[in-house]
């Protein structure tokens, strides 16, 4: 996979209208956004964890690649310049 790569492995509904999504996004220095749910949903809490040592990265919630407010996207970058895969698990309602 390249950087800038996104895979939803699970979308499952946990009571009413929060939702969990978990995937895995390839990441680099490069600030990228990921949609990871629609322009309807909000992101309230994102987990991310790498096996391949990114375990400096940055992730703000509700924002596109530009720093402006786009629900369901959550905007990364890591602190090192290869790509590495994060996995990720992120709490959502729709």
């Amino acid at each position: 996979m390249a950087a800038g790569d996104l895979t939803i492995d699970r979308v499952a509904g946990v009571t009413g209208h929060r939702w969990v999504v978990e995937g895995q996004a390839e990441i680099d220095t490069t600030r990228r956004a990921f949609a990871i749910g629609g322009t309807g949903s909000f992101v309230h809490t994102f987990n991310g964890w790498s096996d391949d040592d990114a375990a400096l990265f940055e992730v703000d919630l509700n924002e596109n690649a530009s720093a402006t407010a786009t629900n369901g996207s959550v905007a990364i970058m890591s602190g090192l310049e290869q790509v590495n895969t994060l996995f990720f698990r992120a709490e959502m309602t729709l």
